[in-house]
């Protein structure tokens, strides 16, 4: 039982770090989708 409880919370754990990494990329590639529109020149 305590076995299949640590098991849940590492992948609780893991989750959330995977999700929050998806997040931050997400936003970066937000912010370098908005470049590439915004200058079209690479300025």
């Amino acid at each position: 039982m305590l076995q299949l409880l640590g098991e849940r919370v590492l992948s609780n754990c893991f989750w959330q770090q995977a999700t929050c990494a998806l997040i931050c990329n997400s936003q970066i590639l937000i912010d370098v989708g908005r470049r590439v529109l915004v200058e079209p020149n690479g300025a």
